[in-house]
């Protein structure tokens, strides 16, 4: 991911998983990625998608996940990409479940957005009726 990036814009996001227990997983697991104004994950926090580890891994072994994903409309200023591993709890993980997220920096520029402006109006300048009809063209 860019550090800098346009809100509207999509986007493709990789990172790394290391199995830092004794064992290996016994299943797969998914990723999830967020987009946050801050670096600590928390229910505000937009999702941007999923990416899915199909495969058990190894103890010491290391996975990639990627994901393309479409920053949303409106967003402007310092905002933070958040990966959760596993965030559907389905490794077992009961010493450490405090190393499932990392966070990384990105300045988002709001995107240009259109702006129609009606610059002329044209009418009747006298309409005499019961009822009147009017036409009326911009």
């Amino acid at each position: 991911v860019p550090g800098n990036a346009i809100s509207g814009t999509t986007y493709s996001a990789n990172w790394r998983i290391a199995n830092q227990g004794a064992a290996a997983t016994l299943t797969g697991w998914q990723d999830y990625l967020y987009v946050s104004s801050d670096n600590v994950l928390s229910g505000n926090d937009v999702f941007l998608g999923a990416f899915s580890h199909v495969n058990p891994l190894d103890s010491n072994g290391v996975a990639n996940g990627s994901l393309q994903f479409t920053l949303p409309e409106g967003l402007n200023g310092t905002y933070y990409l958040i990966v959760l591993a596993d965030a559907l709890n389905r490794v077992l993980e009961p010493i450490n479940e405090s190393n499932n997220t990392v966070s990384s920096l990105i300045n988002i520029t709001l995107a240009p957005y259109a702006d129609l402006a009606v610059t002329r109006v044209t009418a009747p300048s006298q309409n005499i009726g019961d009822p009147a009809t009017v036409l009326v063209s911009w």
